[in-house]
């Protein structure tokens, strides 16, 4: 869900800046998406507060991360403290770095335990080319790229999710295949969305549309997604925040059940 939370966030932005208002209202989708994961974060670390725990903090801990990164370059790029060069060149180091981290330390502790290192590849692959692309976007917006450069990174992620989504439902090795299907449908929404995106793209560019038209439909299409998606869940759409979910084992009501080691007290 979050993937499509830093999409419309940064579709917001980027159609309040076309607008050419002040820049702290132009920041405000992006203040409250760091804000969210900052607070996911804390949940997160007061539901599994044991070190033992740590696992349990990495999805989180990359997502507020990543956000916080965001903010704090955009902010300094568009109040003129650096140049948009230095913006862009750190900020695609740090979406790299942080990428690369979650590969290594996620990786062998994902829901995909058991899935293929091409899957997790083309996953991070993906989410690197996404994020390039709307760099790319702000490259553009700012003159320093031609128009056509973002399709690239974007039409990359497309085909990473068209793969992504064939191998989930083609099933994997160990995994139960209800539960690949399941995840590969859920997949399939995002890269249908993503897919009439690059469409969007690709007719903006030719029909040589303001730029406000692409960012719109982009904010339209994540908020669109974030509907499908939360219809589709199971549970409601709050309950995927863990600022509104107990862990499991708080669940628990057998006085007989050692939270840490999973197994009874019993001596016997």
């Amino acid at each position: 869900m979050w993937v499509w939370f830093f999409g419309l966030s940064i579709s917001l932005f980027l159609v309040i800046r076309e607008h050419d208002v002040n820049n702290l209202i132009a920041l405000i989708p992006l203040f409250i998406l760091s804000s969210m994961a900052i607070l996911e974060l804390l949940f997160r670390l007061c539901k599994y507060p044991k070190c033992s725990q740590w696992r349990e903090w990495i999805n989180t801990g990359f997502l507020a991360d990543l956000s916080i990164a965001l903010v704090v370059m955009v902010s300094l790029q568009i109040y003129n403290v650096i140049t948009f060069s230095t913006f862009y060149i750190v900020l695609t180091c740090i979406v790299v770095l942080l990428s690369l981290i979650f590969v290594i330390l996620k990786g062998q502790y994902t829901v995909f335990t058991n899935s293929p290192m091409n899957l997790r590849v083309a996953n991070i692959i993906s989410y690197i080319c996404s994020v390039l692309t709307y760099l790319f976007f702000y490259g553009v917006e700012y003159g320093e790229l031609d128009s056509w450069i973002p399709l690239v990174p974007f039409s990359i992620s497309v085909i990473a999710e068209i793969y992504i989504v064939l191998s989930l439902y083609n099933g994997i090795d160990g995994i139960q295949s209800d539960f690949t299907t399941s995840a590969a449908l859920n997949r399939m929404v995002y890269m249908s969305c993503i897919f009439i995106l690059l469409l969007v793209c690709i007719l903006h560019y030719i029909l040589d549309t303001p730029d406000v038209f692409l960012y719109s439909a982009a904010a339209g299409i994540y908020f669109i997604g974030i509907v499908i998606m939360g219809i589709r869940s199971r549970k409601k759409l709050c309950k995927q925040w863990d600022c509104f979910e107990k862990p499991k084992y708080n669940q628990l009501k057998n006085q007989d059940i050692n939270i840490e080691k999973g197994v009874t007290n019993d001596d016997d």
